[in-house]
């Protein structure tokens, strides 16, 4: 599981195999577990919160060049899915906390632990 916690801040070290990095709002730059998370990508999660939680079912996400079906989305979190890959957004006052699990991953651990993390952020005011 790739998790990205994106702020205006700088890199954060986390265990093996996860990647937390950063979005800068003002300059529109963001990483990503060493590659780039574009723009467009960081507007479309924006945005997915922005519509109406319906529209975002309806339309899903494109997100690091995948079409992905949203299974979820409400006034905090996002899930989507592509086959057997997905990603899940939690959004606080401050943050978005953004997830992705790929094959052989269960996606309810990814789910449990962006929530809860979220929940955490939000809790502290961020």
């Amino acid at each position: 599981m790739q998790v990205y916690v994106m702020m205006a801040c700088h890199k954060v070290k986390t265990r093996p195999g996860m990647a937390a990095n950063t979005f800068n709002p003002s300059t529109q730059e963001a990483e990503a577990g060493g590659s780039p998370v574009m723009p467009s990508d960081v507007r479309t999660l924006l945005n997915g919160f922005a519509k109406n939680p319906l529209l975002t079912r309806r339309e899903g996400l494109y997100f690091k060049e995948k079409d992905y079906k949203c299974v979820r989305a409400d006034d905090y979190s996002l899930y989507a899915k592509n086959e057997n890959t997905g990603v899940v957004v939690v959004k606080t006052n401050m943050y978005l906390v953004v997830a992705t699990y790929t094959a052989g991953m269960y996606p309810s651990v990814c789910v449990e632990a962006t929530e809860k993390l979220g929940e955490y952020l939000r809790k502290k005011g961020n």
